[in-house]
């Protein structure tokens, strides 16, 4: 089934009055523009609309924002519509002139009368007695200030839009089923970091002023800032630990399935012969002491004999190598992130033990492994993105990159956006960047300059 994805972004009076229009015509899109023109902010407000982050999105001076997808369907709505949700009516409904005032107005009334506090030419005491006029038109009667008046539409405006809005969060639930990967300027900070004392807290919300206490909370969770390289280590020690753990539950499995197959003829079908000696020697490394040297050894001796008098053996055999199979999407997640990852670093290298199940790094010619908090910042970056995009049990991706080219070699820039997309498992690709190495490859169709899409009026 084809994948949903995003095909269009217009966003409506940035910075009060630019009309940008980008149009997705593929899953990659490269941003060139130099600093300034807006290329970050554009970048950040399709994020904080994917990911829901309302509060930030609201901090952007913008009037409307759409977003179509591939099915046709769209997400719309104004910079008003998201302030009014954003002031979270609490029940205001124990006023007694707040229920007059729901009972009696329409939701044409009210649109109405939002339409009026909208319109930033009215000056505010004049607004204050206009929606005080209207209201008196409308048949709802009361002896009080018009700035109270205005107070309690406004409050009624936003618990209209509260639940207006909640559709449209419920839309973006429903269109955006990629998990969102999001990496900023502040990509990587060093371990130096990682125990965060409130001080230091303090410090890095100073000089990333973009982040907030939810970011904050969601750094080892690796989803936009990561401090040190505990992130890349768990998700390695998760999906080899996965490797080993179903190697020997379901060894258990096929144990009790040959017991009671003792009892009957094993099936026709199952008793062949299947030569695959490289996978039935890791499978029998994978399941450790729960078979003996000795008994390992002659079960591939037998295997390379010919022989298939020994039905019960070949049934064990051939159930092993199904096992393995079993595995085989998670094996292949570790030999493409290792592949991938090996054409970055230098003079050393990812070493996959399949028998093992260990994920190494070595240095060339050697036997010494490297942690990986000692790799250059350049290769922190690369063995972050791409253990994500490999070792995590996600189909597919939203990438959005801002500047990818920071702290990489030329070289490493033509590669990066290529392999990204080569993964197969990225939906969406936005990219923004003023270095040209970074489209100098096979993507360069899809680099367009940023004010190619501002709408001229």
């Amino acid at each position: 089934m084809k994948k949903n994805r995003i095909t269009k972004l217009k966003i409506d009076k940035l910075f009060g009055y630019q009309d940008i229009s980008i149009d997705f015509e593929s899953r990659v899109k490269i941003l060139i523009g130099e600093n300034g023109l807006g290329k970050t902010t554009v970048l950040n407000m399709l994020y904080f609309l994917l990911d829901k982050k309302f509060d930030k999105l609201d901090d952007i001076k913008f009037e409307r924002i759409e977003l179509v997808f591939s099915n046709k369907r769209k997400i719309s709505f104004t910079h008003n519509s998201l302030s009014y949700f954003l002031e979270k009516p609490k029940r205001y409904q124990s006023g007694q002139f707040y229920q007059i005032l729901s009972k009696q107005l329409s939701q044409k009334d009210v649109n109405n009368l939002k339409n009026i506090i909208d319109d930033k030419k009215i000056h505010p005491i004049e607004r204050d007695k206009i929606i005080a006029a209207k209201i008196n038109e409308l048949g709802v009667k009361i002896n009080a200030p018009s700035r109270y008046i205005y107070e309690n539409i406004k409050k009624l405006i936003s618990e209209f839009e509260a639940i207006e809005f909640q559709k449209i969060i419920e839309q973006i639930d429903s269109e955006v089923q990629s998990k969102i990967l999001y990496f900023p300027t502040f990509r990587r900070i060093e371990s130096q970091f990682s125990n965060l004392s409130s001080n230091s807290r303090e410090a890095l919300l100073e000089e990333y002023p973009f982040l907030d206490e939810s970011d904050l909370s969601k750094l080892y969770n690796a989803d936009i800032i990561q401090f040190g390289m505990q992130d890349v280590e768990a998700r390695i020690s998760n999906i080899t630990s996965e490797i080993t753990q179903k190697s020997l539950v379901g060894f258990s499995n096929i144990t009790g399935d040959l017991l009671g197959q003792l009892s009957q003829n094993f099936p026709i079908s199952i008793v062949r012969k299947r030569k695959d000696d490289d996978k039935l020697k890791i499978i029998l490394e994978r399941v450790g002491s729960r078979i003996s040297f000795d008994d390992k050894e002659n079960i591939i001796n037998y295997v390379k004999s010919g022989d298939v008098t020994n039905k019960g053996l070949l049934y064990l055999i051939d159930k092993l190598i199904d096992l393995y199979d079993e595995q085989e999407s998670l094996d292949k997640a570790i030999k493409d992130f290792r592949d991938t990852c090996n054409l970055y670093l230098n003079r050393k290298a990812f070493v996959y033990d399949e028998s093992q199940v260990s994920l190494k790094i070595l240095r060339e010619n050697s036997s010494e492994s490297v942690e990986l908090d000692y790799l250059s910042s350049g290769e922190k970056q690369i063995v972050s993105l791409f253990s994500k995009i490999y070792l995590e049990k996600e189909e597919n991706y939203i990438v959005l990159f801002d500047e990818p080219e920071l702290s990489l070699s030329i070289f490493w820039q033509q590669r990066l956006l290529p392999d990204i997309m080569s993964s197969q498992q990225c939906n969406f690709l936005l990219a923004v960047t003023h270095s040209p190495f970074i489209y100098d490859n096979n993507l360069e169709e899809y680099a367009f300059g940023l004010d190619q899409y501002f709408v001229k009026n």
